[in-house]
């Protein structure tokens, strides 16, 4: 199955054409061998009944995979949208009195510049095992929580920054999940 996946687009669908041409050509003709002259013109009413069965059914199966795919994707936006706000609001949440402001905010760009460079491309976007984005990752968490723990930072800003960072990482995880998901194999 591999190496089937890694032909080149123009191969398959030339591939299948010639599949399905032979199908269609080699059915004809074992019908014409099979059937005797008599019995084929109600081999065509049979066919022409079964023919309209397999094509609504085709159709069918078609608009609920495509259904499917179209409630993946507007989950997988939604999520992207509720990290990129989680972002947002940590870049934020760091402007309070007593945060350390530009050493948390350049640790969240690394973070989301390491995030968009390695999990949004490729095979292995899905994966979530990058070790850039995870060394980001883990700069960022400890970046915020030596903020958190400053003297001079309040429960309330230690709080919100904390959670923000949680927010973060939650949707994180959610985004790559959304991303292991296909469309079906055949």
């Amino acid at each position: 199955m591999v190496w089937l996946t890694s032909q080149s687009v123009w191969l398959l669908v030339v591939g299948c054409l010639v599949i399905a041409i032979a199908v269609a050509l080699g059915s004809r003709y074992f019908a014409l061998w099979v059937l005797p002259p008599r019995d084929r013109e109600e081999a065509h009413s049979i066919a022409a009944a079964l023919m309209t069965a397999f094509a609504a059914a085709f159709a069918l199966l078609t608009a609920l995979t495509l259904a499917n795919e179209v409630s993946s994707l507007s989950s997988a936006q939604t999520t992207v949208s509720t990290e990129a706000a989680a972002a947002s609001a940590l870049a934020w949440s760091s402007t309070n009195p007593g945060v350390d402001t530009a050493t948390t905010q350049r640790a969240l760009e690394n973070y989301l510049v390491a995030t968009r460079t390695y999990e949004w491309h490729g095979a292995d976007a899905a994966n979530g095992d990058d070790a850039q984005t995870d060394d980001a990752q883990a700069n960022l968490q400890r970046a915020v929580r030596q903020q958190a723990a400053r003297p001079g930072v309040g429960t309330a800003t230690s709080t919100e920054l904390l959670a923000n960072m949680d927010a973060l990482t939650s949707q994180r995880r959610i985004r790559l999940a959304d991303a292991s998901h296909s469309i079906p194999d055949f």
